[in-house]
């Protein structure tokens, strides 16, 4: 949802005064839906990940007196509706039994990384591992993976897995040397939406086990549709 919500919003603001109503409604459900969704969802990863999003998004209205007022006005229905147990969670971040095991499971993994450096402990044997050399820093009587996609791969691929794995996002942030001659703005609009779409899975993947989710590549994979799409055409090449 997180990958979802900027690309939506960017598209609907793009496209709101070119497309019937109904279809402006569509545009409008594209981004709605994927915040309902965070909110309901009860990921705290998560909804950090939208709050950062929504700050580089409207940074420039923050002090404008309606956004002002919106805000307080989204601030105060959260925190109406928002379930008693989500606040709680919210409150004793950091401290609750489930907080202090991700923290054991990311000081775990980087012993494992240390450890099986080059190609790392296997595909998912995180846990195994997990519960037969660390079952001291057990809080339940079953082991998770390690709620983040860095220690995720580096555990299961070594350092050279990681390593690629982070050239690919690396890669992706860096825009071509083309990107600013562009003046589509429906370029722009995809542009943005899908790369505060991938902040925003990194993000929230600090806090959740989905390295090999289909969000990441998904996002890679429209990137380089996009890129290729509007690829300036050697001046040789027949149109």
């Amino acid at each position: 949802m997180l990958c979802f919500f900027p690309l939506g919003y960017y598209l609907y603001q793009e496209l709101k005064n070119r497309v019937r109503t109904w279809e402006k409604v569509i545009l409008v459900l594209f981004f709605v839906t994927p915040v309902m969704t965070i909110l309901g969802a009860s990921s705290r990863g998560a909804q950090l990940a939208l709050a950062i999003q929504c700050i580089l998004m409207f940074y420039r209205k923050l002090f404008r007196m309606k956004v002002i007022i919106g805000i307080a006005a989204t601030a105060f229905l959260v925190i109406t509706f928002l379930p008693e147990e989500q606040k709680v969670r919210f409150t004793e971040m950091g401290e609750d039994k489930t907080s202090q095991q991700r923290l054991l499971y990311w000081e775990n993994g980087i012993e494992m990384i240390k450890n099986h450096p080059a190609l790392g402990i296997g595909y998912f044997n995180f846990i195994p591992y997990y519960e037969r050399y660390f079952h001291e820093d057990m809080l339940y009587p079953e082991a998770e993976l390690p709620h983040n996609i860095f220690i995720q791969i580096g555990t299961d691929a070594g350092l050279l897995g990681l390593s690629i794995y982070i050239l690919l996002l690396l890669r992706f942030f860096q825009k071509p040397s083309y990107h600013h001659k562009i003046d589509d703005p429906v370029y722009r609009a995809a542009s943005k939406g899908i790369a505060l779409g991938m902040l925003g899975f990194v993000v929230a993947g600090q806090f959740v086990t989905v390295g090999y989710y289909p969000y990441m590549w998904i996002g890679l994979a429209l990137f380089v549709a996009l890129q290729n799409a509007y690829k300036p055409k050697p001046n040789n090449e027949a149109f």
